[in-house]
């Protein structure tokens, strides 16, 4: 896993998201505020055939973190999913899709998101 932190590794990123398929998970700042009236701690992105993992970081106390315009200038010609894509479409502008929503259609099935929890989780 990379934590984007710098314009190097940023512009690397743009690099692998203009030939593959991505995942995208938002995490925000406070998991107890509404979306409209929270941040972007970082933006988890998964590579669909690399199988790389990338971290930016925003508003994160534990990284250097990047100017939030940054984030609209990762656009990709490939397609992007994305975790809560209604939550997510307040800070992103550009064309995504909502990754449950997707798997819904092909499985007739939500996204099992319990089977991702952790021991941190459960503690």
């Amino acid at each position: 896993m990379k934590i984007v932190e710098d314009k190097k590794r940023l512009q690397e990123l743009y690099q692998v998201l203009q030939t593959s398929d991505s995942f995208w998970a938002p995490v925000f700042s406070d998991l107890y505020r509404h979306y409209v009236n929270n941040t972007i701690s970082f933006v988890y992105i998964y590579i669909m055939d690399t199988k790389k993992e990338y971290i930016v970081p925003y508003r994160h106390k534990d990284c250097i973190c990047l100017e939030s315009e940054h984030l609209n200038k990762l656009t990709s010609k490939a397609d992007i999913y994305v975790l809560g894509k209604k939550r997510f479409v307040n800070f992103y502008h550009h064309k995504t899709y909502d990754a449950d929503l997707v798997k819904y259609f092909q499985d007739n099935q939500m996204l099992q998101l319990e089977d991702c929890d952790t021991i941190a989780h459960d503690w």
